[in-house]
């Protein structure tokens, strides 16, 4: 059925549908735009890269993939239950604590009689100061249970 139709077209309006182009119109043309157009740049030619920068993206992935990995022990370890034990202590926390610079740290913590004399001194010393407890709450903004209604601060 197309085919009828161009026929019927080329019969009515003959070989020339009366739109032509003139000799030589496509490369005259082509020729003034070329003319008008800038000169074409040259491509730049790339920088060489240094190592550095050749290796950067390698280093990184690997540090990128060892963080990953140093996260995932910290997980492994944090979530097991042996290693949050006290009895259990990890060895360099040990050998840590054993050190003459640990010892010399903690010498000022250490518990002795003196020290302990010291805490009844000063339990004397506040029992005098006040004669109930109600003192005390009062002054410290502090509530007793009430299983410690009946004390009084001198008994």
């Amino acid at each position: 059925m197309n085919q009828d139709k161009h026929e019927r077209l080329r019969d009515i309006l003959g070989p020339d549908a009366g739109m032509s182009v003139p000799e030589d119109f496509f490369e005259k043309r082509f020729s003034e735009i070329n003319s008008q157009l800038p000169p074409f740049p040259k491509a730049p030619t790339p920088e060489k890269l240094s190592r550095w920068q050749m290796l950067r993206p390698y280093i990184y992935m690997a540090a990128m993939f060892a963080g990953i990995w140093l996260m995932m022990q910290v997980f492994h370890r944090v979530s097991s239950p042996d290693s949050l034990s006290l009895e259990n202590m990890p060895e360099q926390i040990a050998l840590a604590m054993q050190s003459p610079e640990a010892d010399a740290e903690y010498e000022a913590v250490e518990f002795s009689i003196s020290s302990l004399s010291d805490d009844y001194q000063l339990e004397t010393d506040v029992a005098a100061d006040y004669e109930d407890f109600s003192e005390f709450e009062r002054d410290f903004g502090y509530t007793l249970s009430p299983e410690y209604d009946g004390l009084s601060a001198n008994s």
